[in-house]
């Protein structure tokens, strides 16, 4: 297990520090010189005054003579890391541009393999990423896929043959063309190498490594060999170790795929049961309030019935008071006898006095329907012969000819 951390070492800052530690050099011994010529002089004396200016000459003379020797050593070192400033930084960008350089080396290298193993169609340039490592650290973490690292050391005498026999070797292509494998090459001149040297801690180049990234700042090792390790192999050799890490990846990715299909069907089965319990939940609330809006409803009913007949004993026995007052003594003689034939047949007599009225009439049935426990509310009074129906109320017995005696049929208008 490797920790990524989180500063890199730059191989251009390297270069930029001796580089600038030769051109340093000559005016570094020349101020040594002259800090020891001067100590030992007395101070305010013509005589050292003309030998520290004499000593002066020489060391600058010998400066001049150090750069002219100490030049072609700077051209070297020039030469040996020319280039490599456009690969300083870690940025998405450097690291990508890193990256495509190897694979450009790469297929130089594919085109002087000449051996005659069947392999894929793949192209190197699809078996290889072009990002920086963060980028396919990423995307193996995504896909559940390995990531072959491969720094490269350029000065290295046996790099190129390894790059050209075993890498591009079609075995390799056929590895690297299987699903969830990434193969990440980047030398170790740039800022992702050194960094990427640093972080799987490389004592020795080129370095070779499969790693199987587990979360975004922890590493897991599969493989690695690096130095006259990697040199020593083949792609006969190199394979079938890449080919069981592979097989063992996609036995633990296939497992925790069906661990992960496990917990998504277990999900949705709760999302299921979750839905079916608040479905039923919801039928029981709609019916629990169709249930209470009925009980109201009924409880309403039964409320405004009760108000209802409440009002109507009310209404009956304000009418059957206002009949008992607007009702007189029966007189004793005169005026009319009314013979009342009932509706159900039975006939009933009365005496009034000529000067009352149809609506007195009325009353008395009233009242005697009330104590007889009969439900006759309204009523219309009329004769047989000759027909006549009397509905004005305010004509009196004699007006109406219903003195001194006569026989009204009592008919029943709610029946």
């Amino acid at each position: 297990m490797v920790s990524q951390r989180e500063e890199a070492g730059h191989w251009c800052t390297a270069r930029g520090t001796l580089w600038s530690v030769i051109a340093f050099l000559p005016f570094a011994v020349g101020t040594v010189f002259l800090s020891h010529s001067c100590t030992r002089q007395l101070p305010f004396s013509r005589q050292s005054n003309t030998r520290q200016t004499l000593t002066q000459r020489c060391l600058n003379m010998l400066a001049i003579v150090l750069r002219l020797l100490l030049y072609p050593l700077r051209w070297l070192i020039a030469w040996i890391f020319a280039g490599t400033d456009e690969f300083d930084g870690l940025s998405d960008a450097v690291t990508a541009k890193a990256a495509q350089q190897f694979v450009t080396y790469l297929q130089t290298m594919a085109k002087q393999n000449t051996t005659g193993v069947p392999g894929n169609n793949r192209t190197l340039a699809d078996a290889w990423v072009s990002t920086g490592f963060q980028a396919a650290k990423e995307q193996a973490l995504a896909t559940h896929s390995l990531v072959l690292v491969y720094l490269h050391s350029p000065l290295h005498r046996e790099s190129d043959r390894f790059c050209r026999d075993v890498l591009c070797h079609p075995l390799m292509r056929r590895f690297l063309s299987q699903p969830h494998v990434l193969a990440l090459g980047v030398s170790i001149h740039t800022a992702q190498g050194a960094h990427l040297a640093t972080t799987l801690q490389a004592t020795a180049y080129p370095l070779l490594a499969l790693l199987q990234p587990q979360s975004a700042t922890a590493l897991h090792m599969l493989l690695r060999a690096e130095g006259a390790a990697v040199t020593r192999m083949s792609a006969e050799s190199l394979s079938p170790y890449l080919q069981v890490a592979w097989q063992r990846q996609q036995h633990m990715a296939a497992e925790l795929e069906t661990r992960r299909l496990l917990r998504e069907q277990e999900q949705e089965l709760r999302r299921q049961q979750d839905e079916e319990y608040q479905q039923t939940l919801l039928a029981d609330q709609e019916r629990e309030r169709i249930r209470r809006e009925e009980q109201d409803e009924i409880l309403q009913t039964q409320r405004e019935e009760e108000l209802r007949q409440q009002r109507e004993v009310e209404q009956t026995e304000q009418a059957l008071a206002s009949a008992k007052a607007q009702l007189g003594p029966e007189p004793e003689s005169g005026g009319a006898v009314i013979r009342f034939v009932l509706p159900s047949g039975a006939k009933l007599n009365r005496r009034f006095a000529s000067d009352e009225t149809i609506a007195t009439l009325k009353a008395f049935l009233k009242v005697h329907f009330h104590d007889s426990n009969v439900g006759i509310e309204r009523v219309a009074l009329s004769t047989n012969f000759p027909r006549k129906t009397y509905e004005d109320d305010s004509v009196t017995l004699a007006e109406a000819d219903l003195t001194p005696q006569a026989v009204l049929m009592v008919q029943d208008l709610d029946a």
